[in-house]
């Protein structure tokens, strides 16, 4: 197969940060993995250049995903464009005047409420050959939602690049050592993990963007906000946590968390997350996590006490965990049901 990929940023720094070792494959959602298959893979990041780059990145803040004049010249020659996170109506017309195969991955978000949006949406769903999302629960909310016929869009798990985590892996345990929590996503519920801990005597180290926490965090000694961390920074903080929170608002019907908690379950820590629809899918109760409902306090103080006082039911949680992640949510996986996937539109 010859493929084109499109990502919402510049792509080929990543590609080299992940072909040294310095980042995950997964970071690329398929492209080495496919590369390695004998298929031609190829980046468009002509339409972030100059002055066009700057112009398609101040529209994408408002969800117009434009493509420049030489990246449009490049589509009929591939089999198929994938392209990554936003859909675009100019990519799926142009895609099927010069007749190539057009799949969006993990294009599928939080479903906005504006009608036009939503039409829009649809329409370009309508006119792709497959939209890939990361959970199907979200799936049928949007089919039902958008009046999509079912089947227009398929469910992939998202999996990560286990060999990269491997080096890390710290089976031990510490003992009350501190809470993590890592998420950079508009959905995470921190304000509720910090009221949760207030009095708790226990630290709390967060990796986040700072304006995500909107003043919670005033006056709070025992927490520490990080941002901008290496790999091996992170790494180091994971192995350092008793257990990792992940916490979400309530509604949250989108694919947030996942990342955070197959990250934690790949580098044996135990999570405690918000119940969703979207990470029940992905890990059951005990499984490397224990849910606790939305904007619960109460329930998500009492769960961080019990991996505190109980270092038994931390390994026991971590241990399923780690089991799961390195037996259903590795790369080749993906990459094996992606191809197919692949194969199927191409015939």
């Amino acid at each position: 197969m010859r493929l084109l990929y499109l990502y919402p940023s510049s792509a080929k720094a990543e590609l080299e940060r992940v072909l040294s070792g310095e980042s995950p494959s997964d970071r690329l959602y398929g492209l080495v993995e496919l590369r390695q298959r004998s298929h031609v893979v190829d980046i468009a990041d002509s339409r972030f250049d100059g002055r066009f780059g700057q112009l398609v990145k101040r529209l994408r803040r408002y969800s117009f995903n434009i493509c420049d004049k030489e990246t449009l010249g490049r589509l009929g020659h591939y089999d198929a464009v994938v392209v990554k996170d936003d859909f675009s109506p100019l990519i799926s017309l142009a895609c099927r005047r010069v007749g190539t195969k057009l799949v969006y991955l993990d294009s599928i978000f939080r479903l906005p409420t504006d009608r036009a949006r939503q039409n829009l949406l649809r329409w370009n769903i309508l006119h792709a050959d497959a939209v890939v999302g990361y959970s199907r629960s979200q799936i049928e909310e949007w089919t039902d939602r958008l009046r999509v016929p079912p089947g227009r869009m398929t469910p992939l798990p998202y999996t990560i690049d286990l060999a990269f985590y491997q080096p890390y892996v710290r089976l031990s345990h510490p003992s009350n050592s501190y809470v993590l929590s890592v998420g950079r996503d508009p959905g995470r519920d921190f304000g509720t993990l910090l009221d949760a801990m207030d009095g708790l005597n226990i630290q709390l180290k967060l990796v986040t963007r700072p304006y995500l926490l909107s003043n919670v965090q005033a006056g709070r000694t025992w927490v520490q906000v990080l941002d901008h961390l290496s790999y091996p920074e992170l790494f180091e903080l994971y192995a350092g946590a008793s257990v990792v929170v992940v916490p979400l608002k309530a509604g949250t019907t989108y694919a947030s968390g996942i990342r955070a908690t197959l990250e934690a379950l790949a580098l044996a820590r135990p999570v405690i997350a918000t119940n969703s629809p979207v990470l029940q899918e992905y890990c059951a109760e005990g499984r490397g996590v224990s849910y606790v409902p939305p904007q619960d306090c109460m329930a998500l103080r009492h769960r961080i006490l019990d991996f505190f006082q109980y270092p038994d039911l931390r390994r026991d949680v971590a241990s399923a965990g780690h089991a799961l992640v390195n037996e259903a949510y590795g790369m080749n996986r993906f990459t094996t049901k992606f191809e197919a996937l692949l194969e199927d539109v191409l015939r």
